[in-house]
């Protein structure tokens, strides 16, 4: 079974920048589930649950469309991933039952925020974290006059706040935002993120952490907050598929290559049967041309001695008359 590209849900096979923000979410997720149960609320298509899956002792993937569980349980049919159809406002789990929730570009899709994060309540232990992430507001819709179809309330970074300190004792926020630019680090000794970007009127403009983010991603708890850590999600290039790029690169040059000559040759071939008919053409117009010209050469002589003749006749009865 397949699932279809929406533009809104993520699948493996699409590239591009919902890739880089959809992969980078998960990978840092899974820094905080080793060994934990995990419940995966919007699965989707499943990949992030078989990303969770690989550090996580077990995983829950709940969607409320059928057809993506069916296609995550098809596709990813690992021992401790398990697929359940369900609705984030009545989540198909016992209470108490989940050691991390993570929750992806979920919230934004109803307006059922209250219930949805009473119902993560019931369902997290004691010190669980919720992993969740929203667009911020202002920066995803309002200052680019975007409107998602398939969002139904989406929040300010401050409403999103209030609400996970309304529900969590703690909470730590990050922003995300997919970007082209240049990385400059220390290595392994910790130092701020920053921004540095050039203004309207080319002055250097510096910003703490991640200038503009449009995503936003927070880790809450009623327990302590693990230690987060800024990260940079690479896009990851194999040799193996390097190689196969450059091999199909020069098989398919190879294909221009005789796709051309073959072409090439054609017109050829062509061009020189029109010559050679066009010579045989001329050859003959050549020889008719040579023939006239000789009849045209026979008439004048026949015109001359004609002329001669009647010159002649003229004369002599000229004579017969004197």
């Amino acid at each position: 079974m397949s699932l279809d590209f929406t533009g809104e849900r993520y699948l493996p096979s699409v590239g591009g920048s919902i890739e880089l923000e959809h992969m980078h979410r998960y990978l840092f997720a899974s820094e905080y589930v080793t060994g934990k149960v995990v419940l995966d609320i919007a699965c989707g298509e499943g990949y992030g649950c078989n990303v969770l899956g690989r550090v996580a002792k077990r995983v829950y993937g709940v969607d409320i469309d059928g057809s993506a569980i069916a296609h995550a349980a098809n596709c990813y049919p690992a021992s401790n991933l398990e697929f359940r159809r369900g609705d984030c406002k009545s989540i198909p789990l016992d209470d108490d039952s989940v050691d991390v929730i993570v929750s992806f570009e979920t919230i934004e899709h109803h307006d059922h925020h209250q219930q949805m994060l009473a119902e993560f309540k019931r369902v997290m232990r004691a010190d669980a974290i919720l992993i969740i992430s929203s667009p911020d507001k202002l920066e995803y819709s309002d200052l680019t006059g975007y409107s998602n179809p398939y969002h139904v309330k989406e929040l300010y970074k401050d409403e999103f706040e209030a609400l996970l300190a309304q529900y969590f004792a703690n909470y730590e926020l990050q922003g995300q935002r997919v970007v082209y630019g240049s990385i400059l680090s220390a290595g392994s000794h910790v130092r701020p993120l920053s921004t540095i970007t050039l203004g309207a009127e080319g002055e250097v403009q510096h910003a703490a952490g991640i200038r503009k983010e449009i995503y936003l991603v927070a880790i809450a708890s009623d327990g302590d907050i693990p230690e987060i850590r800024s990260s940079f999600y690479e896009k990851p290039v194999y040799e193996s598929e390097v190689v196969q790029d450059l091999l199909a690169e020069k098989a398919e040059m190879e294909r221009l290559h005789t796709e051309v000559t073959q072409q090439l040759g054609t017109q050829l071939e062509a061009k020189q049967a029109v010559i050679a008919s066009q010579s045989l053409a001329l050859e003959k117009l050549t020889s008719e041309l040579s023939t006239l010209q000789s009849e045209l050469e026979e008439c004048k002589q026949s015109n001359k001695s004609l002329a001669a003749e009647i010159v002649a006749a003229t004369h002599q009865r000229s004579k017969k008359f004197d």
